[in-house]
């Protein structure tokens, strides 16, 4: 997207990288079901692409699909985002679904007039239907989920391994560990809070960059995801009502929630794209042309 965006008006690189994310997905999905996807309980497969990672490559494919024009049909973004979105819901990564519902709500929010009503009844429309439609599976990934209680106490293990990333963290507090050595140094401790299999990161963007780089690294990175913030903020009230306005909110707040109980902000795919929405942003708020091409929503 970078590259095109050098060589053509910041929108048209954007809408092709958009269209190219999306076939990205589909084309993942299907070699995913050709090679089994049912390896795991939930859609997905532990051994090559997990529900998780699915779910966020579902959940940000959304935020392309839900408010961009990406495609001359209507018809066509109808049917893709429904289609993405029960994909989403199939793989039952909680972190993700919850994600994805707090950034249409964030839309919702950011919308004026006729719009807010409108993307908010199309948007509880549709997911109703898709709820709905889902709602046998939906119960059934509830009962499993729901029948070990020290998974629901412990989100999945998760405030044990916060727990034990703090009681890590206080043996080097200033200067953290190094980037990428939680798994390594984790792995002689997973069996004793409960891990089968080593984890990869703390599962929490902030506890991961105080265990990476300690105090001083958790300063730095927040000052960066602080910059990068207010640098789509500052797009999105300059461009309000627009598709890229919206398609700001909806990403950085998939991401931002997100970070809450995974660690890939920190400097993982979830940095990457935060990133570059914020670099995208910088070249929208000035070039007019843009707004004329999108039009408004």
């Amino acid at each position: 997207m970078l590259l095109g965006s050098r060589l053509m008006n910041a929108n048209y690189a954007f809408i092709a990288a958009g269209r190219a994310y999306i076939l990205g997905a589909i084309l993942t999905t299907v070699s995913l079901i050709l090679l089994g996807a049912k390896e795991s309980a939930r859609f997905g497969n532990d051994e090559l692409l997990p529900p998780n990672a699915l779910g966020f490559l579902y959940g940000s494919s959304l935020c392309f699909l839900s408010v961009l024009p990406l495609y001359r049909y209507r018809l066509v973004r109808l049917v893709a985002t429904t289609a993405f979105f029960i994909l989403l819901v199939l793989t039952f990564s909680k972190t993700s679904i919850i994600a994805m519902l707090s950034a249409w709500g964030a839309v919702v929010i950011s919308q004026r007039g006729w719009s807010k009503a409108k993307y908010a009844l199309g948007t509880l429309a549709a997911g109703s239907a898709v709820f709905l439609s889902l709602q046998e599976y939906i119960r059934q990934q509830i009962e499993v989920y729901t029948s070990n209680p020290s998974l629901v106490e412990t989100l999945t293990g998760r405030t044990n391994l916060w727990l034990w990333t703090l009681d890590m963290v206080s043996e080097s507090p200033w200067v953290g560990y190094g980037f990428a050595t939680f798994r390594d140094i984790f792995s002689h401790y997973s069996m004793s809070i409960g891990f089968t299999v080593p984890a990869t990161q703390a599962h929490n963007a902030f506890l991961d960059a105080l265990f990476t780089g300690g105090v001083i690294g958790l300063f730095l990175f927040f000052i960066n995801i602080f910059a990068t913030i207010t640098t789509m903020l500052r797009t999105v009230k300059r461009l309000v009502g627009t598709p890229q306005s919206s398609f700001l909110v909806m990403t950085m707040t998939f991401i931002l929630v997100r970070s809450l109980t995974e660690g890939t902000l920190n400097l993982g795919r979830d940095f990457v794209i935060l990133i570059t929405a914020a670099l995208l942003a910088e070249r929208w708020s000035v070039e007019s042309g843009l707004i004329r091409y999108f039009g408004k929503t």
